[in-house]
């Protein structure tokens, strides 16, 4: 007569089976899950035995420029640049140099200034005594080739002019002459100025100009004052 033990009741089995299954299922969450293998050269081989090489996988790369940014970034044309031409004595002359250059008129103004000219040199003389007196002293000079006239000029009354030079050595040449007759000349220069017209023009920077500017808009005059 065989003796049972708790190994031949099958509820007990299947009790034990229960058992070891949850404890599998409860393990795995502990288990780190298994990298997939990397091919070696030996798994690619074909069945020739060449190597067949696997291309690597490319990286994902990060924008240069972030999204939001990106958005303001404008592209803007180069601004004309603003070119003159001149001086000219006249008017006339900056306008048919436009019209030459064939400026549209809202892309062109003349500007207008006065310049600094060389002067002139003025010799002159004092003629003491009355307005007569001072006529015979502009007879007499006359006489002698030295044409001068009378300068009305407030306190310079009885001052005569006895003419005006261009280059100071001329003036400086006939005060020799008149103190050589007993007089005491003396040289003023005369400063002076002269009208000047400047074509100042937008140009679009990938332009060249026929006619070659003399400068920039900005050296003739301050850039509120044009255009």
């Amino acid at each position: 007569m065989s003796s049972n033990t708790a190994w031949d009741d099958p509820s007990i089995l299947v009790l034990i089976a229960v058992a070891v299954a949850n404890l599998l299922v409860a393990s795995a969450h502990f288990w780190p899950e298994a990298e997939p293998a990397v091919p070696t050269l030996a798994d690619t081989a074909g069945e020739s035995g060449a190597v067949v090489a696997t291309p690597p996988r490319p990286l994902p790369l990060d924008p240069v420029v972030a999204p939001d940014v990106a958005k303001r970034v404008t592209l803007r044309r180069p601004a004309p640049a603003c070119l003159a031409w001149g001086p000219f004595s006249a008017l006339d002359e900056a306008e048919r140099l436009a019209a030459d250059l064939a400026l549209p008129p809202e892309d062109f103004e003349v500007f207008h200034a006065e310049q600094e000219a060389a002067p002139d040199y003025l010799v002159t003389l004092r003629a003491p005594g009355t307005r007569a007196s001072v006529a015979r002293v502009v007879e007499s000079l006359g006489e002698r080739g030295i044409d001068s006239y009378v300068l009305e000029r407030g306190p310079l009354d009885n001052v005569l002019a006895a003419g005006v030079f261009s280059a100071r050595e001329r003036a400086e040449a006939q005060a020799r002459r008149l103190r050589t007759l007993g007089f005491e000349p003396a040289v003023e220069v005369l400063a002076r100025s002269r009208d000047v017209y400047h074509l100042l023009a937008r140009i679009p920077p990938e332009s060249t100009p026929e006619i070659a500017p003399s400068a920039v808009c900005s050296e003739i005059a301050p850039l509120e004052q044009f255009l």
